[in-house]
């Protein structure tokens, strides 16, 4: 894997919810996981194939270094960009080397 290409510092966050002990009400936040450098760039057919995900719904792919405990359920902040993760893919050679996130846009307001 190439560093050169992990030019975008992003944030990958996991959704966590709180209950208030007073009220008892439930509030979901987004929660930093980890911020690491990735390459982010438009996702291509081979991988939406490889995710087994439905071409209309990825739109980006993000390549990071080995991460641990990374799921589909969180979602990455590329600056003024939020990506929902639609999957993670490791390496085909090693599995441990780098992970594909195959991500959709999120289109806020």
């Amino acid at each position: 894997m190439q560093s050169a290409k992990l030019n975008h510092l992003v944030v990958i966050k996991s959704l966590v919810s709180s209950q208030d002990v007073t009220t008892g009400i439930v509030t979901p936040s987004w929660v930093t996981f980890a911020t690491v450098w990735a390459e982010v760039r438009p996702a291509s057919v081979r991988e939406f194939i490889a995710a087994g995900i439905s071409e209309s719904k990825v739109s980006a792919a993000i390549k990071i270094r080995f991460l641990a405990g990374i799921k589909p359920s969180m979602r990455v902040e590329d600056g003024d960009d939020l990506y929902n993760i639609e999957g993670v893919l490791p390496d085909p050679k090693t599995g441990r080397e780098y992970i594909t996130l195959p991500a959709s846009q999120i289109l806020t307001g």
